[in-house]
């Protein structure tokens, strides 16, 4: 072999292995696409039903009112906190929509700790098929505002709302959904999200939204879960795309600080000061769009 080949092909080696770094991630969530069975909308929230919550609003509250899908993080169900943000949003004259996607697929709060919160199952383009699931219910009940419509996730949950504003559903859609006309892009009226992932994976980093509902976001100084750099990156892009972006930081704060029902092993993690601003800041915000 002359030497001008060679080193031909040593460049060609180091562009492909360069491309398989770059893309790796889509390469991943394709490969985790295959193993996922397909089903239909309609069959997917079929299946969902008896694991989603609806919190109404207080009957003072008129209908058609406003309304929230509440998408929490990666260790699945935990009462506590859903209740808690289910409540709030029920102050702000939301009615609150949540499911269970750990308990749909079998996974208990300890397996979701083990696998889901380590990568190992259930990515949030895989999830981002639930919370569309929850936005067509809502879409379908004469009792909500089909105008406000909101969107909120924490931590998993936030790379899962994330993923979801990427879709298109004719080239981009949630893993397992199958697209036979069914499937409509959302129009979320806002969106709020404490501590997402923004990291590897996340279809944000490298997709523009197809709205541009405002946004409100929570961090924690301190997080060691999740990468605020990473997701100062991903809502620069979005700012530049014309989304409202609106952010509080809490120094010293950590993952999960405004849940007030964890176990006792994570409790340290909870900060009550922190979490009675966030819940008044996501109160007016909502009241606000």
């Amino acid at each position: 072999m002359k030497l001008h080949h060679l080193l031909w092909g040593i460049v060609a080696l180091s562009l492909l292995a360069a491309l398989g770094f770059m893309y790796r991630a889509p390469i991943l969530l394709g490969y985790f696409e295959r193993k996922i069975p397909d089903i239909t909308l309609k069959a997917h929230q079929d299946h969902l039903e008896e694991y989603i919550t609806i919190y109404p609003p207080d009957e003072s509250v008129s209908a058609p009112y406003p309304a929230i899908v509440l998408m929490p993080g990666c260790a699945g169900f935990n009462k506590g906190h859903e209740l808690y943000w289910a409540k709030a949003a029920n102050e702000a004259g939301y009615l609150a929509i949540t499911v269970d996607s750990h308990g749909a697929r079998g996974l208990n709060r300890e397996e979701g700790l083990a696998l889901v919160c380590n990568g190992k199952a259930l990515l949030g383009q895989e999830r981002a098929g639930d919370a569309l699931a929850l936005y067509d219910h809502l879409t379908k009940r004469e009792d909500v505002d089909q105008s406000r419509i909101a969107l909120a996730g924490w931590s998993h949950g936030g790379w899962t709302a994330m993923d979801l504003m990427t879709m298109d559903m004719k080239k981009h859609r949630p893993a397992q959904l199958i697209a036979n006309g069914d499937l409509a892009v959302p129009s979320f009226s806002s969106v709020v999200m404490f501590y997402p992932y923004c990291g590897a994976a996340a279809h944000s980093q490298s997709k523009p939204w197809t709205g541009t509902p405002p946004i409100l976001t929570f961090f924690a100084g301190d997080d060691t879960y999740v990468s605020n750099k990473a997701c100062a990156k991903v809502f620069s892009k979005l700012k530049k795309q014309g989304i409202s972006f609106t952010s509080k930081t809490y120094a010293g704060a950590a993952h999960a600080f405004d849940d007030p029902d964890m176990e006792e092993e994570y409790a340290h993690l909870h900060d009550p000061a922190a979490l009675e601003d966030a819940k008044a800041r996501v109160i007016r915000f909502l009241k606000a769009h």
